[in-house]
Formats: structure tokens, sequence, C-alpha cells
């Protein structure tokens, strides 16, 4: 677990371009979408359309960062009722415990719409989740 003493609030508007910014390049170069062309993938009617919905919808967005410092963001999570959207750590601070700690603030979720490298790899050691991307419709 971490040694830095993390907490967690509310995502507020301020944090919404680095969350999109940070969403889409990971998911990019990280995600199944890697072919697509940037022209489509961070067009309105691509990727970035789906995560400007996602994150204007009534979604929960956590964000986490040191204690005592709610501009430092060292990760953050997108969900909804038992759907995981998105959670991502900056790179420095992965296998720290900070996506657990955000995920635990959620009711459980067995649902995500994103195969993102976090839950590949919880899922290669037995945490079960639905891939399910239809549900972005919602968004």
């Amino acid at each position: 677990m971490s040694a830095l003493p993390i907490a967690v609030r509310l995502a507020r508007a301020a944090d919404l371009a680095f969350i999109r910014n940070s969403w889409l390049r990971n998911y990019h170069e990280h995600g199944h979408l890697s072919h697509v062309p940037n022209g489509v993938f961070f067009s309105d009617d691509g990727h970035w359309g789906v995560v400007d919905r996602c994150l204007t919808g009534p979604r929960v967005v956590l964000v986490a960062h040191p204690e005592g410092d709610e501009d430092t963001i060292l990760g953050w999570t997108c969900a909804e009722l038992d759907v995981l959207h998105y959670v991502y750590v900056k790179a420095p601070f992965r296998r720290l415990g900070i996506a657990r700690t955000l995920l635990g603030r959620y009711k459980p979720l067995t649902t995500c719409t994103h195969w993102t490298p976090v839950i590949r790899e919880w899922a290669s050691r037995g945490r079960a989740y639905t891939f399910n991307p239809y549900l972005l419709e919602r968004a």
C-alpha cells in the first residue's frame, strides 16, 4: 500500500480537462483502439465524444490527491451505478493502492465499459468484471 497519505474528493470543473485528456491519451495508447486514426479518435463523433458524454452525464467522477493538496491529481475514476467507465492513475503513482482506494468509494462495480490495463490485470487475477461497451449508450 501507499506510504503517501491520499485523500479522495469529487472531481471539479477545473479537473475535467486533465481527466478528459489523460483518459483519451491512455486509452488510445494502451487500449484496443490504437489503430484508429487520431482525426477519428479525437473527434466529437469518435471516442472524444464518448468520453465527453461520460464526463458530463450523471456519473460520479472521483479524484485522488495527496492529503492537504487538493490541486495535485494522482488518479481518478468515472463510474455510475455498478458500471466502471474508467480508472486512471499517473504512472509514477501506480502500484501504491490509489486505484483500489478510489474504487473502494463506490458500491461494488461489476461491469466496465472500457478494457483498461488495470481492469485487464485485475481480471487476470480472478476479479470478475463483465466488459460491456454498449452501456456507453446510456452516456
